[in-house]
């Protein structure tokens, strides 16, 4: 039996929801990611094959906490890819400075770079994004959506 929190609320939108853990065997299996930032550059859509859109935006996330050597507070920067519906609405809505939330998972990318070394990264799909905008009023769009 799961006895964890059964969702996380913002603004009256599920942004985490228990359905999306699998028991496989007694182990719990989990790929989520929540982040909430600022766009750091202009999303551009970008056609790819059979005419899929896609988008990649980069979101700045401070960190809560003072670094010991600075006093300051660090920012970490993610990497997101967004595809189709989503990645347009993305390009049409957002822009620098704009601050979003985004539900995603983490997916392995594995591919050989042009001087024929394996690469395996880790990068970020995002499925649900919520703009926040300046006075606090939300709106949402999810891959469901498309």
């Amino acid at each position: 039996m799961i006895s964890y929190i059964s969702h996380l609320k913002m603004h009256n939108y599920v942004l985490f929801d228990i359905k999306n853990i699998f028991d496989y065997g007694g182990t719990i299996m989990f790929n989520q990611i929540l982040l909430a930032g600022r766009l750091v550059f202009e999303p551009k859509l970008v056609e790819v094959d059979d005419n899929k859109k896609v988008c990649q935006i980069r979101v700045a996330v401070p960190r809560p906490f003072r670094s010991r050597e600075t006093q300051e507070f660090e920012t970490d920067f993610f990497n997101i890819v967004l595809w189709q519906g989503m990645a347009q609405q993305v390009a049409n809505n957002c822009k620098v400075g704009s601050i979003i939330i985004v539900k995603g998972r983490l997916e392995e990318n594995k591919y050989e770079n042009k001087e024929g070394k394996k690469v395996n990264e880790v990068r970020i799909i995002g499925e649900k994004i919520i703009y926040v905008s300046q006075n606090n009023s939300t709106n949402e769009v999810s891959n469901e959506d498309y």
